[in-house]
């Protein structure tokens, strides 16, 4: 879902996005409203804006084929196509990525208590190995 790309960069968003917060799974709407809050420049429509740093096109690079990074990108370099654009371009390609995990997610919670036993089995599994590691480990050290 989410392109490898440097921590300067991820870093440079997440300290441009306060206040930028919404749940992965939240409906369609309310996806779309945050993505719209997201802070840009004044630019006028009709002018060239300069894509790389505009949080926007940072977020849509994450989650957008280059095909179509490039083609955004040379829209906002071109003028006549503005940050509301661009964050519903986002809205849209965040909505591809996550609208199947989003469905997927509610099948799963829609039977809470078959959700709980598959929670407290894998707990137990995974107690039963940490048991297993933690006694070699004191039997190595010698505090067995």
């Amino acid at each position: 879902m989410v392109a490898p790309r440097s921590s300067r960069t991820i870093a440079r968003i997440e300290g441009t996005l306060k206040g930028f917060s919404t749940t992965l799974f939240a409906p369609s709407a309310a996806l779309k409203k945050a993505v719209m809050t997201i802070k840009s420049d004044s630019t006028p429509l009709a002018e060239a804006k300069t894509p790389e740093g505009a949080v926007a096109y940072e977020l849509y690079k994450l989650v957008a084929s280059p095909a179509d990074t490039e083609a955004m990108a040379q829209k906002l370099r071109a003028g006549g196509y503005g940050w509301g654009h661009a964050k519903e371009a986002l809205a849209e390609a965040l909505e591809a990525q996550v609208a199947p995990l989003r469905a997927r997610y509610l099948d799963l919670r829609r039977d809470e208590p078959a959700l709980d036993r598959v929670l407290a089995e894998g707990a137990e599994r995974a107690r039963s190995i940490a048991r297993r590691t933690m006694a070699r480990v004191r039997a190595a050290i010698g505090i067995a």
